[in-house]
């Protein structure tokens, strides 16, 4: 583990950078070959940092990303695909949203107007890191950690970019085909088929393709492709550690499932 190097609202650019690229060099697999991932910089929980935290924060944010030679810094880290390094230079990046939607989610807090709005939005429509994630759920093999951040910042693309949907989709999807739309809905597909996939990434699975699916110029039942047979394999093994709602609320957008299929479990 490389040693903390400070507190990521007092880091510069650099700072982050040179911390995700020591964790990728300090990083050491353990006895069963998987990778720890402990982040080489220190921070508040999402549930718990403060505006005024967060303000502070503004300042590596916008100097990463308004800092070419810095951005680029970055997205290297993340196009060589190893997984520490990788995986600091994505919790950096998923953090803002990651405090967005604790609050989202909370009742209780008090913390408004939230300070990063416009930082998750630079973030997220940044047409290099969405192709990154497009490039990297077409390899099912990746990192489940690689692949978990992709699916969740793609889904973020379209959620904060409800007038740019068309944009984003292109960026994502390619053209408006049935093709194109079929070779996503693919992707999707091997990746709910992998043993380690978590509830929470079979759910954005569904939610990535019910923002994609209405992109596509051929009004098609989804459901009857192959493909969705995955999905709804997925989310019946991860049904267990599902609240009932998201179970329901998936299980319909494909429909039931076949006579022969399993039956989910309840949540």
């Amino acid at each position: 583990m490389a040693p903390i190097k400070g507190r990521l609202s007092k880091m510069t650019a650099q700072d982050v950078l040179d911390c995700c690229d020591a964790a990728q060099k300090s990083i050491k697999p353990t006895v069963n070959g998987q990778v720890s991932f402990l982040f080489p910089f220190s921070y508040t929980q999402p549930r718990k940092v403060g505006n005024k935290e967060l303000i502070q924060m503004r300042k590596v944010y916008l100097e990463m990303l308004d800092t070419p030679s810095q951005w680029s810094g970055i997205m290297k880290m993340l196009t060589d695909m190893q997984p520490a390094g990788a995986a600091a230079a994505l919790f950096f990046l998923e953090y803002p949203g990651l405090v967005w939607s604790e609050r989202a989610s909370s009742v209780e807090s008090d913390e408004n107007p939230y300070p990063m709005t416009d930082i998750i939005q630079k973030i997220l429509f940044n047409e290099d890191l969405l192709r990154w994630c497009r490039e990297t759920i077409k390899k099912p093999d990746t990192h489940r950690r690689l692949i978990e951040s992709a699916i969740n910042l793609m889904n973020g693309a379209l959620l904060f970019g409800t007038d740019r949907k068309d944009s984003i989709c292109h960026t994502l999807v390619g053209d408006k085909s049935e093709k194109s739309m079929h070779g996503f809905f693919a992707c999707l597909s091997e990746i709910l088929k992998r043993d380690d996939v978590i509830a929470r990434t079979v759910v954005d699975c569904y939610s990535l393709f019910f923002f994609v699916s209405p992109y596509c110029d051929v009004k098609k039942d989804w459901s009857t492709e192959p493909e969705a047979t995955s999905f709804r394999l997925a989310l019946e093994r991860v049904s267990i550690n599902l609240e009932d709602r998201i179970f329901k609320a998936c299980a319909t957008f494909f429909g039931p499932q076949d006579d022969d299929e399993p039956q989910a479990a309840q949540a």
